[in-house]
């Protein structure tokens, strides 16, 4: 179980990025038989076509055979993750909004289109912003960009 949250984590952050292949399989698995295996080159992770199946390119963009999650021979960086935490706590803040909202209105559901509007009369209460950003955040309320 373990292993297949990293392998998830991993690809999840490595999807169509560079990634490098293992030089051998895991004992026990399976290969893919793909003849990149073991090379010193780069490839771009594209998407999954059958569970852990996922799609390699070149550099170049020219497609190159599929390889499973546990060939993936690059590891996640701290930036990496950091990039996943700040996406992870914007997702969070943002679901908490929609909460509080839900709890501040007493609607039992929740209404996309009754939110924006809420969001934007309180986003017009706030003094401290200027015009300027005041449209630019109504805008990507707008757009559903955040909340």
């Amino acid at each position: 179980m373990k292993l297949n949250l990293i392998n998830f984590l991993k690809i999840k952050l490595k999807m169509e990025k560079t990634v490098k292949l293992k030089k051998c399989t895991p004992a026990g698995k399976l290969t893919s038989g793909n003849f990149n295996m073991g090379k010193n080159e780069s490839f771009i992770l594209g998407k999954n076509f059958e569970c852990n199946k996922y799609y390699i390119k070149t550099l170049c963009g020219t497609a190159s055979g599929w390889i499973y999650d546990y060939e993936i021979d690059s590891p996640i960086t701290i930036e990496e993750l950091e990039n996943e935490k700040a996406s992870l706590k914007t997702s969070m803040d943002s679901i908490q909004t929609k909460i509080d909202w839900l709890k501040e209105t007493g609607n039992s559901e929740f209404d996309e289109n009754e939110f924006k509007v809420y969001a934007t009369l309180k986003l017009l209460e706030k003094n401290e912003l200027s015009i300027s950003e005041k449209s630019k955040l109504i805008a990507s309320l707008i757009k559903g960009e955040s909340c």
